[in-house]
């Protein structure tokens, strides 16, 4: 023990200097304030003077040394006190102890040599007892923080014991599950579960409880789990959990957040999306169909009426030739002339215009064939070289189905030639037991990670809609430097579009 400062109170002369010897004797780094009276102390102690540990006399003029104690105990950090008795005062010693000293010395031989021995004996317990009571204080403190924590908390916080029973349960679990305090506490953990994972819930909580925190896979996961309120309704919650020993006590801790509502949210923002997939793949049909129809149109009447046309002026001709004047005939003939190279390039125009509103090779030949007959246009057109590698063996896709790919392909050439930089592209189309492939290949300059992820870059989204319309799927990869790749995966049994009837 290093420094410390006691006050002496003696009222004898030659006591009060022998103490204060046999103190300071025992270690010269103890600092004896020595004073006479009861009323000197008390003066110092309540003036601010700070001492580790009092000796005081019975014995003393005016106030006793009981009264000094009481005084001194009345404090706000009163230091230990050790009250000295003369031969027989033993019953004085009595009520000192019960007045709260901490011990007492009775003037006998050799009781000079005990007060070193007593002093620091004293100071250390004081010491003990005082890093208790603060150790205490801040447990309470700590105890009350969390307990205000707890119940500040808007999600449910309960705790369940080694037998599995409720200790803790907020307010928030109160309103959550219906219980209130009372009737929740030291219940089984069982009354807020569903029936049929009773069993399951005991058999965890003895694994935890058995092998620790580390043993158990659900310590420290959030997870959703549906539980059970008082009047037998089923909830669903997002729940997570921790585990310790309190006061020697393994418990486990959940912190239980409903989250109904959100669940609810989710559930209406897919039924949204769904409807809109369909309302979107609905848009997609009757546009195929208006194209069908307005090519059919264009095919079918102004194709006819061109055709017409061209009869019309071949009969004019052979009319014309019958002219005599030659110079009429000469002019008339080089104006039918040319009229009819004009009609011929509508007539190129107008199968143009139908073919790419909706290619008759697609209804009459199939997919292998339009595809193979999109890419030599496209090959034409760009100049970019073109390689297909048709399925080893016939595949049979339904209209919906062929129509979606033709016009994902389609998009994956326009992007190609916008932004590729290309000078080869590659077509695979393959079908398993597990899906039907489309894979559009370039050896451009590739694209970003970031770029291939987002939805409304390249026209992706479009895209992936009419994927999605068969339950398929649209990855797109590639890195600068190297090329891109469109894969465009259907499933075996998605033959139709995933739409609303109607």
């Amino acid at each position: 023990m290093g420094k410390m400062r006691i006050l002496l109170v003696e009222d004898n002369a030659d006591h009060r200097e022998l103490m204060r010897i046999a103190l300071t004797g025992h270690d010269s780094t103890w600092e004896v304030e020595a004073v006479a009276s009861g009323e000197e102390a008390l003066r110092l102690l309540l003036g601010g003077e700070v001492f580790d540990l009092v000796f005081v006399d019975y014995s003393l003029p005016g106030r006793d040394g009981l009264e000094v104690l009481e005084e001194i105990r009345r404090g706000e950090a009163p230091p230990p006190v050790v009250v000295v008795t003369g031969r027989g005062d033993e019953q004085v010693a009595v009520q000192a102890m019960k007045g709260g000293a901490y011990d007492y010395v009775v003037k006998g031989e050799g009781y000079l040599q005990r007060l070193p021995v007593v002093a620091r004996r004293a100071v250390e317990a004081h010491q003990l007892s005082v890093g208790r009571k603060r150790a205490e204080k801040a447990l309470r403190e700590s105890e009350e923080r969390l307990r205000t924590i707890i119940e500040a908390s808007l999600d449910a916080i309960i705790a369940v014991n080694a037998e599995g029973r409720l200790v803790l349960f907020n307010g928030a679990a109160q309103e959550l599950f219906q219980y209130s305090e009372e009737e929740a506490l030291n219940q089984p953990a069982d009354i807020l579960l569903r029936e049929e994972i009773c069993k399951i819930h005991q058999e965890r909580l003895e694994k935890f409880l058995k092998r620790g925190v580390g043993r158990c896979g659900h310590i420290g996961r959030r997870m959703e789990k549906f539980f059970r309120r008082k009047d037998g309704s089923l909830f669903e919650a997002e729940v997570s959990m921790s585990g310790g020993r309190f006061d020697g006590l393994r418990l486990v801790v959940l912190a239980i957040h409903d989250i109904t509502e959100r669940k609810r949210a989710e559930e209406d923002l897919l039924a949204s999306r769904e409807q809109l997939r369909a309302l979107a793949g609905r848009l997609q049909v009757v546009r195929e169909e208006e194209r069908t129809q307005i090519a059919r149109e264009i095919h079918d009447e102004l194709g006819g009426a061109l055709t017409g046309l061209k009869i019309d002026f071949s009969l004019l001709t052979r009319a014309a030739l019958k002219i005599e004047n030659e110079t009429v005939r000469t002019s008339l003939l080089a104006g039918m002339d040319s009229m009819n190279e004009s009609v011929d390039s509508t007539i190129q125009t107008v199968r143009r215009i139908a073919m790419e509103l909706r290619p008759g090779v697609l209804d009459d030949l199939g997919l292998v064939a339009a595809l193979e007959w999109q890419l030599k246009d496209f090959e034409k057109r760009t100049g970019i070289r073109c390689e297909f590698f048709p399925p080893e063996e016939d595949i049979g896709f339904d209209a919906d189905l062929s129509t979606a790919l033709f016009r994902i392909f389609q998009e994956a050439l326009t992007n190609v030639a916008r932004h590729s930089g290309a000078t080869e592209v590659r077509v695979r189309l393959r079908a398993d037991a597990d899906s039907s492939t489309l894979e559009v290949e370039d050896n451009g300059k590739g694209i970003g990670k970031k770029k291939a992820l987002s939805s409304k870059s390249l026209g992706l989204l479009g895209m992936r809609e009419r994927a999605q319309m068969f339950g398929g799927r649209i990855t797109v990869t590639g890195t600068p430097g190297t090329g891109t790749k469109v894969t465009v995966e259907i499933p075996p049994s998605s033959t139709t579009p995933l739409l609303a009837a109607g």
